[in-house]
């Protein structure tokens, strides 16, 4: 299994996903200690964002479905059923909505980093305005200054481990495979084993920007890095 459909089956489970669009280049600012946990540089995948309009058609406290009147960029279904960690709506939903939104299926889509209020918020002309002049590949990222460091992904991961019955000889012991995102990480965690570059998956965490985790199960059974920094999940 490639890391990208690894990625893509992070975020849709087994429901199939549009693309990633990959950033060239790598982090570099991490510090030794950091890169010694990790089985390569972290590589950068944001994925393309459509910006729109909805009418608001029904909701719940972590989806809402709008009916899409205008579409900037990209395309999206008649009624589009939008998703979001719970608690991170307002108490109303706005009636009328510009929708910034990763679609990962006809009729569904996330907020970006599954915060509501940074993929729904009320439509005004002026900020509808804003949008047509923005630079979509800019919406699909955060700003650099508002991004969580690795390290501190790292250590929201290894104290979910903990809390979960992990020991902390296990937690210390295991390497991670780390992805950035446009509003988050993706971390994998790895445990060694007695072959040379062979690892195998445990888990996969989110970990956005606004500290929201979540974990769910490793999709692969074995991890291969290979010499120039690739990793094969399969």
């Amino acid at each position: 299994m490639s890391i990208a459909l690894l990625v893509a089956l992070l975020f849709v489970a087994s429901l199939s996903v549009l693309a990633e669009q990959a950033v060239d280049g790598a982090r570099s600012d991490h510090s030794p200690a950091l890169l010694a946990r990790l089985v390569r540089e972290p590589p950068v995948r944001v994925k393309p964002v459509v910006v729109a309009v909805g009418n608001y058609i029904t909701g719940s406290i972590d989806t809402a479905t709008y009916a899409v009147t205008e579409v900037l960029n990209g395309s999206l279904s008649t009624n589009v059923v939008v998703l979001f960690d719970g608690g991170t709506a307002p108490r109303e939903l706005p009636k009328v909505a510009i929708l910034l939104l990763l679609p990962f299926s006809d009729d569904a889509a996330y907020a970006p980093g599954k915060a509501a209020w940074r993929g729904v918020f009320p439509y005004t002309p002026e900020k509808w305005e804003e949008m047509k002049k923005a630079d979509f590949e800019e919406l699909a990222k955060n700003k650099p200054e508002l991004q969580i460091p690795l390290s501190e992904a790292i250590h929201l991961v290894e104290q979910d481990w903990l809390e979960k019955g992990a020991g902390s000889e296990a937690v210390q012991a295991g390497k991670y495979d780390a992805i950035r995102t446009g509003f988050g990480w993706i971390i994998c965690t790895l445990i060694p084993t007695d072959e040379q570059n062979v690892f195998i998956p445990v888990g996969l965490h989110t970990v956005t920007d606004d500290l929201l985790i979540r974990k769910s199960t490793a999709l692969s059974n074995r991890a291969i890095v290979t010499t120039n920094g690739e990793v094969f999940y399969q």
